[in-house]
């Protein structure tokens, strides 16, 4: 067998687009493996059994002339259940979650340079060219540059946004985690009070988000490797929970939901002072694994992958 099926297959795994299984049949019995990207390497370990071997080790199993094995590129979170031959994946155990720090948020692989784009937003600004969701992202966009630490969300100018994947990086983070982003969802109060705990009952009301997440094949400095989501939000979405809600520029319709943001057509040039995001960009990190254990990261900012309009 050659190593182009495993090269393309852990390539799309390296930037969480898919992952990877290895279903087997070695001296006349099934075999299962997937790709464990959870530790300092990524290596591909058995199901069940958890024995672990480099892609070099995996190959040379073949000792037969009817011994086979098929790489297989499975959606995100499946290689687990697609490795086993009874169909039942063995759930990872271990530490729990530490050192969890919010990364950037990124666009998916097919989306990267959108945030390049210039097209629609030189027309200066009218809604009639690019409706209400484009009106309302360079509203945000405005808020953050104008009241916001310059620089510091990785936004600089307004441009053009794509629909972006959370990222988490931390220790003892295994496959089959989720990451658990707490925000504020309480239209009379205030931003969170990050002095608190979120269990603290007087802390605001939050709402959770519960989302998978896989690995990627990036790893920090302190061997913390970085995880992302397949869910991708909208740019009003994360630009709202980024900018918070205004201060004292009338005219907007601010309701947050688990659903939805629902705004009125305002002017983008708000006066200094209208939005406070360092008080509202703050949300609780939260990781828990399959096996329940769980790491918290405290309160966080979102922040942006950089694009081509920051130097």
């Amino acid at each position: 067998m050659g190593c182009s099926a495993f090269q393309a297959a852990e390539d799309q795994a390296n930037v969480a687009n898919a992952s990877v299984a290895v279903v087997a049949h070695l001296a006349g019995s099934p075999a299962g493996f997937w790709l464990d990207f959870s530790g300092a390497s990524s290596l591909y370990r058995e199901e069940p059994g958890g024995a672990t071997f480099t892609r070099a080790e995996l190959l040379a199993l073949m000792t037969q002339n009817r011994d086979q094995m098929t790489v297989i590129s499975t959606p995100l979170g499946s290689e687990r259940r697609v490795a086993a031959p009874s169909g039942v994946a063995t759930v990872p155990t271990g530490p729990v979650p530490s050192g969890l720090q919010l990364m950037p948020m990124v666009p998916n692989t097919a989306y990267t340079d959108i945030p390049a784009l210039t097209l629609l937003w030189e027309l200066g600004g009218d809604p009639a060219h690019n409706g209400t969701l484009g009106h309302t992202v360079r509203l945000y966009q405005n808020a953050l540059l104008t009241d916001g630490p310059a620089g510091a969300y990785g936004l600089c100018s307004i441009r053009h946004e794509a629909s972006r994947r959370f990222r988490v990086a931390g220790q003892n983070i295994r496959h089959g985690a989720t990451l658990r982003l707490f925000i504020q969802n309480d239209p009379l109060a205030g931003p969170p009070i990050t002095a608190l705990p979120i269990d603290d009952p007087g802390q605001v009301a939050t709402l959770e988000l519960e989302l998978p997440i896989y690995p990627t094949d990036i790893v920090l400095a302190n061997t913390a490797r970085v995880w992302e989501t397949a869910v991708e939000l909208e740019p009003q979405f994360f630009y709202r929970l980024m900018a918070g809600r205004p201060n004292a520029f009338p005219g907007v319709i601010d309701k947050v939901t688990d659903l939805d943001f629902l705004f009125q057509i305002v002017p983008e040039a708000q006066p200094v002072g209208s939005w406070s995001p360092p008080a509202w960009n703050n949300h609780w990190v939260r990781v828990v694994n399959a096996d329940g254990t769980q790491g918290d990261g405290g309160w966080q900012l979102l922040t942006l992958e950089p694009g081509p309009d920051c130097p």
